[in-house]
C-alpha cells in the first residue's frame, strides 16, 4: 500500500472514532428549548388539575352554608352567604316570568364561590393569585358529581349573571330540549324562556308589517282566517300562488339576487331568477320559487318568530298543570290542540286574543307633537322677517 493510500485511510478511521466519541454529547445537548417547554406546560397543567380538583370538592367541605330556592339549591362560602341568598331571591323571581312548565322536581345544586384574579397571561401567577373580591365563579354540580359551566362575573352582576346561569341550568335548557319534536319543528327558531314582555308585541307587529305575504298583510288588517295561514296552521296545496301575488314573488326574486352570489347556482337557476325579478314572467318566479335547492327555503307564509310568541302567550293563561306539561312535553299531539290544552281556550278564541294583542301592543303612529309644530311655526316666521330684510325685495 502506497503512502498516500495510508495517510488517507488513516485519516477516515480517525474521522469515524472522532464522530463515535461526539454522538453520546450530541446526542444529550439536543433535546434544550423543546425539552423546557414540555415540563413547562406539563407542570402547569398539573397546577391547573389541582387546583380544578380542589375546586370541584369545595362543595363537599364541610366549611359551606347551603341556600334553598324554589328549583335550586346554591352552596357558597359563609362569606358568600349574603350573595346566595341574593341569588336566591332573584332566581326564585325570575322563575315566576317563565312559561315552561316544570319538566320533573329534582333540585339543581350550584357552588358560588370566589375566582382567582388573572392579573397577567402567566399561568403561575394566576393560579396562586390571592381570593378576588371583585369576581365569583358559579359552578353546576351534574348528577354523576361532574362540575361544569364554570364562569366569572364581575360583583356588581354577580347575583344577576348567577340567578339567569342557574336558572338556565336548571330549568330552561333541559325544558327547551325536552319539547315535542313537531312543536319545535313547527316554530323554527329556539322560543324565548319568558312569558312576552311589550317589546316582544312591538317587535312581532312590525315584522308582521313588513313581511312579503298574503296571509301575513291579511292578518294585519284582522283576518282570522289569514293569521292561521301566516303561523303555518293550515295545509296549502299551491302555496307559492296562496302566500304571493305576482309583485311579491318578483318581490322575492330581487331580495334573493341582493343577497345572495350569482355564481352560487346554475346558469339556468340565475337566468330564472333574474326573468322573475325583471317582472313580465311570472313563470320564471314559479320556477324559482319552487326550486329546492334557490328560492323554495324562502317560500314561508308569515314570520316565524310570531309562532313562538304565539306559543309562550297561550302558556301565560292560568291551566291546569296537566293539561300544560302534556302541550309542551307529550308526543302525537297536533300543534291546534297543544295550544289549547296550554291556555285552556278554544283555539279561535286564543286566536283573537293573540291579534288583539298585536293590534293594542303595536308601535305608537308617528304624529308630530305640538311642540314640534310650534318649533316649525317659529322657524318659518324667523326665516320669513330675515328674508323680508333682504335687499331682494327692496324696490
Amino acid at each position: 500500500m502506497s503512502d498516500r493510500r495510508r495517510r488517507f485511510a488513516f485519516a477516515i478511521a480517525a474521522a469515524i472514532a472522532l464522530m463515535g466519541a461526539l454522538s453520546p454529547a450530541l446526542g444529550a445537548q439536543r433535546p434544550t428549548q423543546y425539552d423546557a417547554l414540555r415540563d413547562y406546560w406539563a407542570a402547569r397543567s398539573a397546577r391547573a388539575a389541582a387546583r380544578l380538583k380542589e375546586f370541584r370538592h369545595a362543595v363537599d367541605s364541610a366549611n359551606s352554608d347551603t341556600t334553598h330556592a324554589v328549583r335550586l339549591d346554591i352552596v357558597s362560602a359563609p362569606e358568600l352567604s349574603a350573595l346566595s341568598g341574593e341569588v336566591a331571591r332573584m332566581a326564585d323571581s325570575a322563575l315566576q316570568r317563565l312559561w315552561l312548565p316544570p319538566l320533573n322536581s329534582r333540585r339543581a345544586q350550584f357552588e358560588l364561590r370566589r375566582a382567582a384574579e388573572q392579573r397577567n397571561s402567566d399561568a403561575d401567577d394566576a393560579l396562586t393569585a390571592p381570593p378576588s373580591t371583585r369576581t365569583v365563579r358559579l359552578a353546576a354540580r351534574e348528577p354523576d358529581g361532574s362540575i361544569k359551566d364554570l364562569t366569572i362575573s364581575d360583583s356588581s352582576h354577580a347575583a344577576v349573571d348567577a340567578a339567569r346561569m342557574a336558572l338556565r341550568k336548571a330549568v330552561v335548557n333541559p325544558s327547551v330540549d325536552a319539547l315535542s319534536r313537531d312543536l319545535r319543528d313547527w316554530m323554527v327558531h329556539r322560543p324565548a324562556a319568558e312569558l312576552p314582555a311589550p317589546r316582544d308585541w312591538r317587535e312581532a307587529w312590525l315584522q308582521l308589517a313588513t313581511y312579503p305575504s298574503l296571509p301575513a298583510r291579511g292578518c294585519l288588517v284582522g283576518e282570522l282566517r289569514a293569521c292561521e295561514t301566516a303561523l303555518a296552521l293550515t295545509d296549502e296545496r299551491a302555496p307559492l300562488q296562496a302566500f304571493y301575488d305576482a309583485s311579491l314573488r318578483q318581490a322575492l326574486a330581487a331580495r334573493w339576487l341582493k343577497s345572495n352570489r350569482a355564481d352560487a347556482v346554475t346558469e339556468t337557476q340565475i337566468t330564472a331568477v333574474r326573468a322573475c325579478a325583471g317582472g313580465g314572467d311570472d313563470a320564471a318566479c314559479l320556477r324559482f320559487l319552487g326550486d329546492r335547492s334557490v328560492g323554495f327555503s324562502m317560500v314561508e307564509p308569515g314570520p316565524a318568530q310570531m309562532r313562538t310568541l304565539l306559543v309562550r302567550f297561550a302558556f301565560s293563561f292560568p291551566a291546569d298543570s296537566a293539561a300544560r306539561a302534556d302541550a309542551a312535553y307529550a308526543p302525537g299531539l297536533s300543534i291546534r290542540t297543544r295550544l289549547e290544552r296550554a291556555s285552556g281556550l278554544p283555539f279561535q278564541e286564543l286566536l283573537r286574543r293573540f291579534h288583539d294583542q298585536l293590534a293594542e301592543r303595536r308601535p305608537p303612529p308617528l304624529a308630530p307633537s305640538s311642540a314640534l309644530l310650534w318649533s316649525a311655526s317659529l322657524c318659518f316666521l324667523a326665516f320669513g322677517a330675515v328674508s323680508l330684510g333682504s335687499s331682494r325685495w327692496r324696490g
